[in-house]
């Protein structure tokens, strides 16, 4: 399947996902609308949290001001497709779907079974320290 929109796994909260560039997806959309605006518009219009839906990030750039950027998760960019209400929404919705369909259907391998064990040990840590400190 062609890669219409670049996605790779990074670390959203405690979990690593498939995420992409949200700007990827906004220029892929045809927003309109400044992508600053878009994006905290969107994020604030539909509930979506930081450390779940998305993780921001700051650009390294030569100027005085570092851009805010955000890698989102599929279901965060599924839902931003679906209210575009556009040709181009319905096609990245439908891609994203496409490429969970395709990832699940992928062998899991022995060094992947240890990544997923140490990060839900990792998780388990972090709830006990948290339940600790409260």
């Amino acid at each position: 399947m062609p890669q219409l929109i670049p996605f790779e796994k990074r670390l959203v909260g405690i979990e690593k996902v498939e995420t992409l560039n949200a700007r990827d997806l906004h220029a892929f959309l045809h927003v309109k609308q400044r992508f600053n605006d878009w994006i905290t518009k969107r994020i604030e219009q539909y509930g979506f949290s930081e450390g779940i839906d998305f993780t921001p990030y700051y650009e390294s750039s030569t100027g005085a001001v570092h851009p805010i950027e955000y890698f989102i998760t599929f279901d965060m960019a599924k839902q931003l497709s679906m209210v575009e209400r556009n040709a181009k929404g319905r096609e990245a919705r439908q891609y994203f779907i496409a490429c969970e369909k395709q990832l699940r259907e992928q062998p899991i391998t022995h060094g992947d079974l240890l990544v997923q064990m140490a990060e839900a040990y990792r998780r388990i840590e972090a709830e006990q320290a948290a339940q600790k400190d409260a």
